[in-house]
Order: structure tokens, then sequence, then C-alpha cells
């Protein structure tokens, strides 16, 4: 009987059909194309070389093809490479036409594209190493936009000057702002700072180096292979090759534009100052501390000078900072913070200069300028009275009168030339710690001023009789209670250190009264005497010590 043919492998039939289908299918694809990348060698002495590379990258395989253009280096020349991918690794090797050998490690980041390590080259002209870079080239974008974003961009902008160089940090109102996800507004940007008619001075090129003035800082070493990155394309733009230099921002505001390049990073683009950095917003005179620049107490420079800056310059600077803050709309805050707050600190309490922040009468301290115990401090011819005005009237409202203990008002209105105690500088800014009540009201009441350094005239709106009276307690207690002692508070101003006759500073001058009388002396004190008023509230005990010290070593 005959019988149906049933086959014997079915599966071994149907796994047969299935490979001969993806065998067909894989003939039918396209062979894939090895992707491409460019770079570029950095070699010793930061000189750059170009860089390519065909790679045809089968996991773990690699192979492929590299060319270095690097003039009279022995790395220069076409490699034939193979090598392995491991994770974010490529690891090649191989030999040029020449005979020189090849050895490189790239690395790349988890989520990046670009590979970076140090590449040896060992040949008949000798042995070299530079750090390689390699990153997929991009077919839409140009060879000045491969340049700039994967040389320029991600190899000094972001690790370096983005620290500051970005919205919202210190640095984002100078022409150098770096948008971290734009290459094109980016290197828009960088040509703002590319001097086209002499590459040389290019700020890109001569701040983070310290050659200008730098908020940040030196950055950037000499001969370094960040700065032969930016140099190299300074070349390639002002060459041409790379696109012209963008006009400056501000509608062609030189002052502005100065003040973006030379001030900004630290004092903030709206001069409002940044994180440890004063606030200029107001300041009336920046001539001086630009040409002289800041120190601290300990030499420490916390602003250089700026020589490269000219008188012509730091004019505009101040012009367009005091279109910033016109005398109409100033406060008294801002005033002075602007221009006393770097010294006296923002809130009046001191730090280079004393605590004024009870300071009664300022008016001829600002005009003229002092060199008290604490320093020289200039004078700011122009700070215009009403604008005197509105910073004495902020000061005022943090010491309402009545309020301020002896302590605060000897600091604000005395200590600046007296010392924090009262003991004075042993020339015209004379020892009071032993001062009558008289001698302390007189000299509050009419003021010093004929010759300098000039102390002003303090009225009763200005300090009551009873504030007199506190400041008078505050310093009373260093007094030695020696007639060589009371003398110097009462006497020396006008009749010298010793009593052999001086000139106080209204232009009076005190006779030689060294081994006078008792009687002469003694009256003189309790009554007066010509020009001189009487100390009527010096004590029996006080006076007899002063002619004691008077008379000391006289027949």
């Amino acid at each position: 009987m005959a019988t149906e043919h049933t086959p014997r492998h079915p599966r071994g039939r149907r796994l047969f059909a299935s490979t001969l289908a993806l065998v067909i299918l894989l003939a039918a694809r396209p062979s894939h194309a090895a992707p491409t990348y460019d770079g570029h060698l950095t070699l010793p002495g930061a000189r750059l070389g170009g860089a390519s590379a065909t790679l045809d990258i089968v996991p773990p395989a690699v192979s492929g093809t590299l060319t270095i253009s690097a003039a009279t280096s022995p790395a220069s020349g076409d490699y034939a490479v193979t090598g392995k991918q491991r994770g974010v690794r490529l690891i090649v090797a191989g030999t040029s036409s020449s005979g020189t050998t090849f050895k490189w490690t790239g690395r790349r980041p988890k989520l990046g594209t670009t590979y970076t390590g140090v590449a040896r080259f060992k040949g008949p002209a000798g042995k070299v190493r530079g750090k390689l870079i390699l990153y997929p080239h991009d077919p839409a974008s140009s060879a000045c936009d491969d340049e700039f974003r994967e040389h320029t961009m991600a190899q000094v902008l972001l690790p370096i000057c983005a620290a500051c160089h970005v919205p919202g940090a210190l640095a984002a109102g100078t022409r150098l702002l770096i948008a971290p996800a734009d290459a094109t507004v980016t290197r828009a940007n960088v040509a703002k700072v590319i001097n086209t008619s002499d590459p040389a001075l290019s700020l890109l090129t001569r701040k983070p180096v310290g050659q200008l003035n730098h908020g940040g800082g030196v950055q950037l070493a000499n001969g370094s292979p960040e700065l032969a990155i930016l140099q190299h394309w300074v070349d390639l733009v002002t060459s041409g090759q790379c696109g012209a230099v963008a006009p400056p921002p501000g509608g062609g505001d030189a002052g502005a534009q100065l003040y973006a390049d030379n001030c900004a990073s630290c004092h903030g683009t709206d001069a409002r100052g940044t994180a440890g950095k004063p606030a200029v917003l107001c300041n009336r005179n920046v001539h001086d501390s630009v040409r002289s620049g800041r120190n601290s107490d300990t030499g420490q420079v916390l602003m250089p000078p700026f020589p490269i800056l000219t008188d012509a310059d730091i004019d505009l600077i101040q012009a367009y900072m005091d279109g910033l803050c016109p005398t109409a709309t100033a406060t008294g805050a801002d005033l002075f913070v602007g221009n006393c707050g770097t010294c006296h600190a923002p809130d009046a309490s001191g730090g280079k200069g004393p605590d004024i922040h009870c300071a009664r009468v300022i008016g001829d301290t600002v005009r003229n300028g002092v060199i008290g115990v604490f320093g020289p401090m200039p004078a700011m011819m122009r700070l215009t009275d009403p604008e005197i005005d509105k910073i004495q009237d902020h000061l005022d409202g943090m010491c309402p009168l009545g309020a301020a203990t002896g302590a605060e008002l000897w600091a604000s209105n005395c200590a600046g030339c007296h010392g924090d105690s009262g003991q004075g500088d042993g020339n015209r800014r004379p020892d009071i710690r032993c001062s009558v009540a008289s001698r302390v009201s007189n000299a509050v009441r009419k003021g010093r001023g004929t010759f300098v350094p000039v102390m002003s005239s303090w009225g009763t709106s200005s300090l009551t009789d009873a504030e007199l009276t506190s400041i008078r307690a505050f310093v009373a207690p260093g007094c030695a209670g020696t007639g060589q002692a009371l003398f110097t508070s009462n006497c020396a101003t006008c009749h010298g250190a010793t009593g052999t006759g001086g000139q106080n500073a209204n232009g009076l001058a005190g006779p030689n009264i060294r081994c006078k009388s008792q009687t002469q002396i003694s009256t003189a004190i309790a009554s007066g005497f010509g020009g001189m008023p009487a100390l009527a509230d010096m004590s029996a005990g006080q006076t007899t010590a002063v002619v004691g010290y008077l008379r000391s070593g006289c027949p």
C-alpha cells in the first residue's frame, strides 16, 4: 500500500530558508561608509597641527586612516591605523608611509562624541608627543564652524572662560559673553574682542594671560595649548578666513564699551557690584581709582591700576557712569556706597577708613580731603553740594540725634584725626584725652580751619551739648592725669609740645610760657589771656599739675 512521504527534518529546512533570506537581505543592503573625523594635534611649544581621520568602527575592531598636517614636525603624514574600541576609549596604532609609528588612546565623555588623548610618534625624524583631538565631521558645518566649536569653544571658552563670561555670572556685562548651548552666538561675541587692525592687541589673547587687567586674574600661561588655540582663532578671523569682526554692542557708546571691557566683570553691568566687589554706581571720581588702583591695609592688590586707559578713556567711563546715576535721581544711599563705601563699608561701619555712620558734618572733609590716622582721603570735588547733603541725610538717618553713644559719636566724628582713643598723632591732630569740657566745646563749636587739616565746626543741631559730654566721657578714662598729659591736651596746640611757643590750626600763636610764674600760669588758665579762652573748669589740682610741668627744671 502506498504511503505519504513525510520530511525527516522540517526544522532544518526552515532554518536553511531563514538563513538564505538573511543572506539575500544583507547582500541587498548598501555597504556602510566609515565615519570621518576632524580634529587637531597640539604639539610642544603650543604649536597646532591639523588632523583628520576615516575610522571604520565595528566593535571591538577599529581600522582606517589618519592624516596629520603639522609643518616641520615628525608627526606629519598619512597613517594606516588599526585598533580596538573599549567602552569610551579608542586604542589605535599605525605607521605612516615614511615609517613613523603612531600610538594613541582617545577617550570620550559617556554622552559625548569627541575623543581626546596623548598621541606618540616615533620615526626617522625623531620622537614627538602631543594632544590629539578627533570629533565626528559634520557635513552641514563649515570648517570654521568646526574649528570654533570643537577647539576654541570646547577646549578653552567652556572649561575656562565660562566660569565668569556667561549670562548671570560676574563677567556677563563684557563683550565676551558665552552662550554655552549656542556656538554661533558665542562666535559672534568672541569676534568683538578681536582687533582686526592689530591682532596682537586683541583682548581675547591679552586679558587671560595678564597683559591687561582682567577681573578673573591670569587664567592662561604664555605658551600654553589653550592660548595657542585662542591665537589660532584670532589668526583665522583677522586673515579673513573665518569671518569679520561684528560691531561692538551699545549703539557705539564708547564709554559704555570701555566700562563693559574694563569694569563690569568686577563691578557688575549695573555698577552695583558683584560678590566680593564693591558697587560703584554714582561714583563721581573714578579717575583716582583707575590711575592708582586700590590695595588693602596689608598690601594685597584689590584693584590694579589701568595704565592702558588714557585720561580721555577714563573721562568717557565717568560720563557713562554719571548717566547711570543722574544727580536729580541719585539717592543718598547710592551716593554713599559709590563714593564712600569702599573705605568706610557700605553700612558706614568702617573698614580701611573709620566708622562714620554717626558722622554729623561731612562737608569739609568731602570737599577738602584729609590726611588722618587712617591714611589719606582725597578731596571729592565732583560731588555737588546737593549730593553731599543727600549723603549727610543718609548718615543722619542711620544715627538720629540723641540716639548715639559716646563711642559711636567719637568713632564717626573724631577718631579719623584723633585716633581710636583720642591719642592723636603728635602733630596737628592733638591728644585730647585730658581735655577739659570747655576746651572740647570751644574746638567743636568754633572748629579749626585756617591750616590743614581742617576741623569742621559742629553746631548744636549737629552735636548736642549732651552728646559732647558723652564724647568727652568716652575718652576721659584714657587720661593719665599728669601735668604733662593735661598740658598736651589743653595747651600744646598753641604753646607747643613743651610750652616754648607755637601756633594752632586757626593761626593763633601761643607765646613761650615755659618757666612762667605760678600766678601767671594759673591766672591765664582761670581767666584767659588775649585771644586765649579761659579754661575755668580745670580743677585746682589739675592747674597745679600743669604749673608743675611748665616750671620743672626752672630756676
